[in-house]
């Protein structure tokens, strides 16, 4: 059986696309407004083939990553490494070698640099968002749409 991610909508909805007919299936987002994490549904399409998507409430593309780099708190001129899993246009997800000693709110500076073609460099303020172990989970401070090299980043 294959599988799939798909988003729910800022209308509530999220499509599901059959990967054998390409018939469309739209499943009502109401359902799982609590979620917080991707919820995997059962698909039969009318065609008869059946599938399996993992339905996420995010609101932007998540993509996996594996990028070395640095965090400091604000109040510190003190640097420690991190380890960014995966990135978003809102935001960021990294570890660090130890359990993390940061609290819901801080604000970070991060400096990482993408893998992609240019090598751009990523230095940002974020907002420490989610906190369990030593994975952070953080949201970029400023309000614009994207970082340009991000943006570009996440289609490739």
């Amino acid at each position: 059986m294959t599988e799939s991610k798909i988003y729910i909508t800022d209308k509530n909805k999220a499509h599901a696309i059959c990967p054998q007919c390409g018939a469309v299936t739209t499943i009502d987002g109401a359902r799982y407004k609590h979620i917080d994490r991707p919820v995997k549904v059962g698909i039969e399409c009318i065609c008869g083939f059946s599938y399996r998507v993992f339905i996420d409430r995010r609101k932007y593309f998540r993509k996996e990553t594996d990028l070395s780099g640095v965090c400091a708190s604000s109040d510190s001129l003190k640097s420690r490494e991190i380890n960014v899993k995966n990135l978003s246009r809102t935001g960021v997800g990294f570890t660090t070698g130890l359990p993390a000693g940061m609290a819901l709110g801080d604000i970070l500076k991060i400096r990482f640099v993408l893998n992609g073609k240019k090598r751009a460099i990523i230095d940002e303020d974020v907002v420490v968002r989610r906190i369990k172990k030593n994975y952070i989970g953080a949201g970029f401070c400023r309000f614009r749409d994207c970082h340009p090299d991000l943006g570009y980043y996440l289609m490739v």
